[in-house]
């Protein structure tokens, strides 16, 4: 009932655009996971919202908790490694990685995180070859391309100019 709401709730906010009401739903989140009752998928979907307003610190912290109240799912270490990427924070971000990848080495979306980490890190040969095995794990996830570059160089001119060589590939919890 709780989770409902409040997913009706931020998606109202987000058509309107109306920032200071998303301040006030995710008062209403907090709140929420302050109960000894909450759910947790409220605080799968709270670290969403703090990841997607920018606020990547906020979600690594909730990710962190995920994945210790429930170590079986990969899809909450991976979205912890994205999250610790976007801190910064590339040894805790590739610890979080190699356990999604004991579970899923050759897993597509796995590679590509590898390789956005690795390009993240300015290591771009590594990052090169990892997008070339995911690509090469059949149809390319969602969200690389429309191409990879054929070649390296230009991989480091993108990461030169801070432009994106793969773009978001989604996760279990929209990515």
């Amino acid at each position: 009932e709780h989770l409902k709401r409040f997913a009706d709730e931020i998606a109202l906010l987000r058509d309107r655009g109306d920032s200071g009401a998303v301040d006030a739903a995710v008062k209403a989140y907090e709140q929420a996971l302050a109960s000894e009752r909450a759910h947790w998928s409220v605080r799968e979907r709270y670290a969403t919202i703090e990841k997607r307003i920018g606020n990547a610190a906020a979600a690594a912290g909730q990710w962190k908790i995920l994945t210790k109240q429930l170590p079986q799912y990969p899809s909450f270490q991976l979205q912890l490694s994205r999250a610790l990427r976007d801190t910064g924070q590339f040894a805790e971000a590739r610890a979080a990685l190699q356990k999604v990848l004991v579970y899923q080495p050759d897993a597509a979306v796995t590679l590509v995180e590898v390789a956005r980490l690795e390009l993240a890190q300015g290591h771009v040969a590594e990052a090169t070859q990892a997008a070339r095995r995911a690509v090469g794990r059949g149809h390319p996830p969602r969200g690389v391309g429309p191409a990879l570059p054929a070649r390296q160089p230009d991989v480091a001119a993108a990461a030169a100019h801070r432009q994106p060589v793969l773009r978001s590939a989604p996760g279990a919890t929209g990515g």
